[in-house]
C-alpha cells in the first residue's frame, strides 16, 4: 500500500514538474523576441528585385518570427528601366514579404557601377548596430560587378555583426558554396507573389523572374535537404547562440522527442 502511494505521489510530482517546464518554455517562446537585444535583419540588395529573387522566402520567414527587416537597395536599377517605377515595384514586393515601407532604404549609387570602396562602406555602416542579428548579402562569387562590390563593402561595414550569410542569386558562379539552407515551404507563395510585383522586368522575359524558374530553384534546394522548398546561403560568419533555439520540452517518448528535435533543426 505504501509503495503504491509512493508511486502515485512520484507520478503526480513528475506531472507537476513537466507542466511547469512547459509553461515556462511557452512563456520564453512568446517573450523571446520582446527581450531579444538583436532583433534586426539587414538585407543588402544591389538592385531592385535582387533580395526578393534570392532570399524572399527567408525574409518572409524572419518577418513572421517578429524580426525587424531592413532592406537596403543600393541602386535604383535605372539600367533596367524607369527608376521610379522600379522603386514602386520594390516597395510593393517587399511589403508582401512583411517588410515595412519605412524600413526600405534606397541608395543613390549608379546601376552597374556601385563603387567597391569607402563611399559604399560608409553608407552601409549607418545600418550596422548592436541590434543587428544577421546580414544577408550578395556573394563574392558572382558574375555581376555590383553584387561583388556590395559583398566586399558589406563585409567591411558589418564587420562586428555576428552573422553574415551570402545569398544565392541567379548569377552566382560554381565557386558559390551552399553551406546553410532555410526551409521556405510555408513562404513560397509570398515569395512568388513578391517576385511577380516586378512587372517592368518580367515584361522583358527575364528567365530568372519566371514563376517556374523561381519554383524550380527553391524545389531543387529543398530536395537537397529534405524539405519541399528552400533557399541556400554561404556562411561568411555565423556565431551560434544556443539561446536562439528554445528546447521543446514535452512529455514524449524518446523516439518522438528525437523526431521533434530533428524538425526543429530542419525548420530553424
Amino acid at each position: 500500500m505504501c509503495k503504491r502511494n509512493a508511486m502515485r505521489q512520484m507520478k503526480k510530482m513528475e506531472w507537476t514538474v513537466t507542466r511547469w517546464v512547459k509553461q515556462v518554455t511557452s512563456k520564453l517562446r512568446v517573450s523571446n523576441m520582446k527581450i531579444r537585444k538583436q532583433n534586426v535583419i539587414v538585407v543588402i540588395s544591389p538592385h531592385p528585385d535582387d533580395a526578393e529573387v534570392a532570399c524572399g522566402g527567408t525574409i518572409r520567414r524572419f518577418a513572421k518570427k517578429g524580426y525587424e527587416i531592413v532592406v537596403i537597395i543600393l541602386s535604383r536599377g535605372e539600367r533596367g528601366g524607369d527608376p521610379e517605377l522600379r522603386k514602386e515595384e520594390s516597395v510593393a514586393a517587399l511589403e508582401k514579404l512583411g517588410v515595412k515601407a519605412s524600413n526600405i532604404v534606397f541608395g543613390n549609387f549608379e546601376d552597374t557601377a556601385i563603387p567597391d570602396g569607402i563611399t559604399t562602406i560608409r553608407f552601409l555602416e549607418q545600418y550596422s548596430g548592436e541590434n543587428v542579428y544577421a546580414v544577408l548579402i550578395p556573394s563574392f562569387n558572382d558574375t555581376h560587378q555590383d553584387h561583388r562590390a556590395a559583398a566586399h563593402c558589406s563585409l567591411s561595414a558589418f564587420r562586428n555583426v555576428p552573422r553574415i550569410l551570402a545569398y544565392e542569386s541567379p548569377s552566382v558562379i560554381a565557386q558559390f558554396s551552399r553551406t546553410i539552407f532555410i526551409d521556405i515551404t510555408d513562404d513560397i507563395k509570398e515569395k512568388i507573389d513578391a517576385v511577380q510585383c516586378h512587372g517592368s522586368q518580367i515584361s522583358k522575359n527575364k528567365e530568372y523572374l519566371k514563376k517556374e524558374t523561381v519554383l524550380s530553384r527553391a524545389y531543387t534546394r529543398g530536395a537537397e535537404v529534405g524539405v519541399d522548398y528552400a533557399e541556400a546561403f554561404q556562411v561568411i560568419r555565423f556565431i551560434f547562440d544556443p539561446a536562439d533555439v528554445l528546447p521543446r520540452l514535452e512529455a514524449e517518448s524518446p523516439d518522438s522527442r528525437t523526431r521533434s528535435q530533428c524538425n526543429l533543426v530542419t525548420n530553424a
